[in-house]
């Protein structure tokens, strides 16, 4: 609920943009590119964007988490401030699957690396539905409506806020 994936996959297993927007495979499975949704900002007022995803990815696969889930990555670029590209060891025949885990939701590297252990307990940023208000170890999390968010998935109806444009 803090944070947002890169993809989503509906019910019927298919999978929709999210925190990008589309994406591409090369046809040997060995790079796809990210193409990210402008406009998006951590709960903090942070961008969202490219560097960003390469950062993150850098930290998760070599934290305790289920770095099984990128081994088949051999490293990622920002091609742009909004496009970023998965150069792989290996074809992948999951990777739209394991971007769209909960697991994989992004949050902002910078913040990570900066409180370290902390991280989850004092604060936590991501760019989904809700903000960490308040944590309290073994007692409360209290968590607050995001009400900067501009994206809706695309298997819903709901859409959830969306940016006027005048």
């Amino acid at each position: 609920m803090i944070y947002d994936t890169l993809v989503e996959q509906d019910a019927d297993l298919s999978f929709h943009p999210h925190l990008a927007e589309s994406w591409e495979e090369s046809p040997d499975g060995l790079s796809w590119v990210f193409h990210l949704k402008p406009g998006v900002t951590f709960h903090n007022g942070k961008p969202f964007n490219a560097q960003a995803v390469v950062k993150w990815l850098e930290m998760f696969r070599t934290s305790r988490d289920p770095s099984y889930m990128t081994d088949a990555i051999d490293k990622v670029e920002a091609v742009d401030d909004l496009t970023v590209k998965f150069v792989m060891k290996h074809p992948d025949p999951n990777i739209l699957y394991n971007l769209s885990s909960s697991f994989m939701g992004v949050p902002d590297p910078d913040l990570v690396a900066e409180l370290g252990e902390d991280y989850g307990i004092t604060e936590a940023v991501g760019t989904g539905p809700f903000k960490l208000e308040s944590f309290t170890l073994g007692q409360e999390t209290v968590l607050v409506r995001n009400d900067d968010l501009r994206l809706g998935l695309a298997p819903f109806a709901n859409q959830g806020r969306q940016r006027s444009r005048s």
